[in-house]
């Protein structure tokens, strides 16, 4: 083989190796950016003895969860009639 060849063929490993290692690092900089721009998102709206109501700050919508003392349906619902009153009180 031709020095010339072998030379060239190892810079393009070399520079194929290092672009990948680029392409990898930004996607991993990538998700780490998505997973931080939730952080500060929701805010407990409000929380007393029956509900607890959580706000999405980015979209507006407002969660709710009620406490049963019995501990029944625990699940989360998007609660409607809560923020059509919030925005009539303003």
């Amino acid at each position: 083989m031709d020095k010339k060849f072998v030379l060239s063929l190892t810079l393009i490993i070399i520079l194929g190796v290092i672009i990948l290692g680029l392409f990898v690092k930004i996607n991993q900089l990538e998700n780490i950016i998505n997973e931080t721009k939730y952080i500060g998102r929701y805010k407990f709206y409000k929380a007393n003895d029956v509900n607890m109501v959580i706000l999405d700050t980015a979209t507006g919508r407002m969660w709710i969860k009620y406490i049963h003392p019995t501990g029944g349906n625990d699940e989360w619902t998007e609660e409607k009639e809560l923020l059509r009153l919030i925005k009539k009180e303003e």
